[in-house]
């Protein structure tokens, strides 16, 4: 005759619980998404602030509720991505936490409604405004949990997916752009159209970034691994499409550092930090030459090597140069 399981103990459950959330921090949300998290938030959070004209621009306490507020949004994003490829993880991933019974179902949405309920309290009594974009932004996640369940093409189809899911991160930083206009109180103060759509460059340039690695990560000549780009527009579509992405985010980079700070648009200013500015001018053009390397050697390397897939190190060195070193550049103006 079988016996009952045993339930478990309080301190037994609480084990189990932190052991599936070590498995889910190794093998789909790695520590390095907290610096992620705070170098995103230093990128838009300094550039719009000099875009406003405001005083030079220091990381403080509204940094590192901003950054605190991405980790665990991205953590959030990452529990309803185990629920939403559950299947597909079954055949590619049976090491994540759901497939490998690490964590239980019901165990990931107590986790991801704890984890949202507090990003809302918290930001709400800083940031009112910015914390509608953060809920819109929790719902979106759930609701494209629903569209996958009940479209095979939206299931099926990368292309398809990738325009529906990005809107997830570029709230985000929406959300860092209207935090930062309710700490200067000038969310009714930005009246002239050249402050408008200056800003929103940030979030674009950002996004073209993001987009030159995802694309980056996801090519190769031969994988029949359904989530590759490849797969869809071919190595060669794929691979241009990265690099495009790339070089859009740097000419935009490049435009926003030389003339869009600070709102003075003027060839003649420019031709005054040359001489003013040297040192900034001449770091912010190496970096930016350095970008454009990593695109032409990525590419190079992966037309001229077609038994592999497109190479990674240049993919994560242009991401990462950029994250790091427009903070950098921001804190010279």
């Amino acid at each position: 005759m079988e016996q009952a399981n045993t339930p478990q103990s309080l301190p037994q459950l609480a084990r189990q619980y932190c052991l599936g959330i070590k498995v889910l921090v190794n093998t789909a949300f790695q520590p390095m998404y907290l610096l992620y998290a705070f170098l995103w938030v230093c990128t838009i959070e300094g550039a719009v602030t000099l875009t406003l004209g405001e005083a030079a621009w220091l990381p403080d306490s509204n940094t590192l509720l901003r950054s605190i507020t991405l980790y665990f949004m991205l953590f959030y994003l990452t529990l309803i991505d185990e629920i939403k490829d559950f299947e597909y993880d079954s055949i590619y991933n049976p090491d994540r936490v759901l497939v490998s019974g690490a964590l239980s179902l019901r165990q990931v949405v107590v986790t991801a409604v704890i984890i949202a309920a507090t990003l809302l309290l918290i930001n709400t009594s800083i940031f009112p405004f910015a914390t509608v974009m953060l809920l819109v932004d929790l719902f979106y996640g759930l609701l494209l949990l629903v569209i996958e369940r009940r479209s095979e093409r939206f299931k099926n189809n990368i292309i398809v997916n990738l325009i529906f899911t990005y809107p997830v991160q570029l709230m985000l930083s929406i959300y860092i752009l209207i935090s930062l206009l309710e700490q200067y109180q000038l969310l009714s103060n930005v009246t002239t159209l050249q402050v408008t759509w200056l800003i929103w460059l940030w979030p674009v340039i950002k996004m073209c970034v993001f987009m030159h690695y995802e694309f980056g990560r996801k090519i190769a000549w031969n994988d029949d691994n359904p989530n590759f780009y490849s797969n869809v527009l071919g190595p060669k579509a794929s691979a241009l499409i990265a690099c495009c992405f790339g070089l859009v985010g740097v000419t935009l980079l490049a435009y926003m550092l030389a003339f869009g700070i600070s709102l003075e648009l003027t060839f003649e200013r420019f031709a005054e930090q040359l001489i003013d500015n040297s040192t900034r001018i001449w770091l912010s053009g190496a970096v930016l030459f350095g970008q454009i390397l990593l695109l032409i050697a990525g590419i190079w390397r992966f037309f001229n090597n077609r038994n592999k897939a497109y190479p990674q190190s240049f993919v994560v060195a242009f991401f990462f140069l950029f994250l790091i070193s427009t903070p950098i550049q921001v804190l010279l103006f």
